[in-house]
């Protein structure tokens, strides 16, 4: 596995044998905290040329609106730029970071299939069973 970045609160890794990122929160992240990682997040996938991540979100506490605002006019749309389809969110417990994980996937393009999970192994299963594309080459375009 090859880990691109990690902090108190974070990892973000890859393993090929796997085919998708990993996003791994583990404590609570502010505004900034949000935007670093996922800043990392999309400078790492878009060197990989594939279109699967895996949000293990299981130390995640939630984020401010603006933090989820900015996810959703930056992160992901830059991420379907760089190829992601599938997206498999392992969530935890916590009430406000349930809420803000609906919140966000409310609001994300139809472009992404994304699934939330309470187990990790189940997430796992269903990420490997979703294709892979070519990079930046969207699923979806009609012929």
């Amino acid at each position: 596995m090859n880990v691109h970045f990690q902090s108190k609160q974070a990892t973000v890794s890859f393993d090929p044998a796997e085919g998708f990122i990993r996003l791994k929160i583990d404590a609570f992240l502010g505004a900034e905290g949000i935007k670093e990682l996922f800043t990392q997040t999309m400078q790492y996938f878009k060197t990989l040329g594939i279109n699967k991540i895996m949000n293990d979100f299981r130390g995640f506490q939630g984020s401010s609106p603006a933090a989820q605002q900015w996810v959703l006019d930056n992160y992901y749309p830059a991420m379907r730029h760089y190829g992601l389809v599938h997206i498999a969110t392992v969530v935890s417990s916590s009430v406000f970071a349930n809420h803000t994980v609906n919140n966000v996937q409310s609001q994300l393009s139809r472009d992404f299939e994304y699934k939330t999970f309470d187990d990790i192994e189940e997430a796992e299963e269903w990420l490997e069973t979703q294709p892979s594309y070519a990079y930046n080459v969207p699923p979806f375009a009609k012929a």
